[in-house]
């Protein structure tokens, strides 16, 4: 997979067939190359079978909020619904309660929990919980495989969030990071 320059998630041939192997629905996708999409598609319809059709659209084609409307898609983010129906300031709440080995009650008097506020307001204004919670349901899903991945890279180790939901190891805090750096 590649990002393009707008911001768009571009897949390719081999992703659609991985995931068809897996037997995941594939469909509202953004590709490089359509032809054998076309092939597939063509032989789903020789063969009568309009449900197995992939419809997808070519990258240059979209704009970064159309590529993200069509991600999320109809029934939301491809994630469980718990994920989905999360709230997630109780669940950065828990992970401060977790690092830090604190009671309930300690919490909000906590610079942390400041800190977590005030980068929420941030994301929430820029239409951005839907992917923190899908960013919780993926680092879940790194753990439960034993996946390893980076201690953090670029701006994103400015985010406390981010930190907090495991998407890096750097404590942005402790090192005196602007959550600005990260939200340009």
């Amino acid at each position: 997979m590649k990002m393009l320059d707008t911001g768009q998630l571009v897949v390719k041939e081999s992703d659609v067939v991985h995931a068809l192997y897996q037997n995941k629905t594939v469909e509202n996708i953004v590709v490089e190359d359509t032809d054998w999409i076309e092939k597939y598609n063509n032989l789903n319809s020789l063969f009568d079978f309009p449900e197995n059709k992939i419809t997808y659209s070519m990258a240059s084609q979209l704009s970064s909020s159309e590529f993200v409307q069509q991600c999320v898609g109809p029934d939301g983010w491809q994630m469980p619904d718990n994920y989905k129906n999360m709230d997630l300031r109780d669940y950065l709440f828990d992970q401060i309660i977790k690092r830090y080995n604190v009671k309930d009650a300690t919490v909000e008097s906590m610079p942390e929990w400041d800190r977590v506020q005030q980068e929420l307001q941030e994301f929430e204004k820029r239409n951005m919980i839907p992917v923190l919670k899908f960013l919780v349901y993926f680092i879940d899903t790194l753990k439960e495989n034993k996946v390893v991945w980076g201690v953090g890279r670029g701006s994103s180790v400015a985010s406390y969030v981010l930190y907090l939901i495991d998407v890096h190891r750097i404590d942005s805090i402790k090192y005196d990071l602007d959550i600005k750096e990260f939200l340009k």
